[in-house]
């Protein structure tokens, strides 16, 4: 049976993180487990696939939340919430074309979710990732909320509330999702050191070789504990998709490596 798999990332209006996160999504930036050859997929209404119009939807948004408030957001609220959205890789076909079908249906429907649980929430972004091992949506919402008096404002804590907020968010995701044939996850699971320790353990396959993307999934598992909604147990879920991704990356290079024997064999043979 194939898992409903959600996840949640809290990002303030300061630091930057944000930013560039969305260039990430948008693939402005180098993204060393993408395959380039794969185009990702987005939604028409979304408009323009950039950070910029990104960034300029959300200060939209922010303005129209300050001006029903009557005055100006903490520089340090939250302002956006990022999802991933995804399942496990068994329920995608080997067909591309079968499965490019089955990653628009299963974003669709995830949207829908996202949509209903954040009735006055403004989507920024979004796209679905077909350049990864397994496709995935990731998608930006504001947590607008709307108060006993109308008025608008941006609370995270209203969406995300401590650790018994998301696992309700998890049930109605999955509940949302079984159409689709897919179920809930495991219940509270918790990530232990040696299973972050395991993960690790595959990383050091890549010491010497690849020491740069090592040293940034290290940093990235250090800073989880802090910025990941829900805890331990999406630390193991990063550590499942940081795996897909090395996966992918070796992909990548052994057709490279493949193309490029194939190419000197061809000049040699002239």
């Amino acid at each position: 049976m194939a898992y409903a798999i959600m996840r949640a990332k809290k990002h303030k209006a300061s630091g930057g993180g944000l930013k560039v996160a969305l260039m990430h999504l948008y693939r402005e930036r180098e993204t060393p487990n993408a395959d380039p050859t794969k185009a990702n997929l987005w939604f028409k209404q979304d408009g323009e696939q950039t950070t910029k119009a990104a960034m300029a939807r959300l200060t939209s948004e922010i303005e129209r939340v300050n001006e029903s408030r009557g005055r100006k957001l903490r520089k340090d609220a939250v302002v956006a919430v990022e999802y991933v959205m995804t399942t496990s890789p068994e329920w995608f076909s080997d067909d591309p074309e079968e499965r490019k079908k089955q990653a628009g249906k299963f974003a669709t429907e995830a949207r829908k979710w996202l949509e209903e649980t954040y009735p006055d929430g403004k989507v920024i972004a979004a796209q679905i990732h077909m350049d990864e091992t397994t496709p995935h949506l990731s998608i930006f919402v504001t947590p607008t909320h709307r108060l006993n008096d109308d008025r608008l404002s941006l609370s995270a804590r209203e969406f995300l509330g401590g650790h018994e907020a998301l696992q309700k968010q998890q049930d109605s995701f999955a509940a949302h999702m079984k159409p689709l044939g897919l179920e809930r996850g495991k219940r509270r699971s918790q990530a232990t050191h040696e299973s972050v320790n395991r993960f690790y353990g595959r990383l050091k396959a890549f010491e010497g070789q690849k020491s740069e993307l090592v040293d940034k999934y290290r940093a990235e598992i250090d800073k989880l504990d802090k910025k990941l909604v829900g805890g331990k147990g999406d630390l193991v879920e990063l550590a499942k998709l940081m795996a897909d991704a090395l996966a992918t990356l070796q992909t990548n290079y052994k057709r490279t490596v493949a193309e490029q024997s194939k190419e000197a064999e061809s000049k040699r043979l002239q």
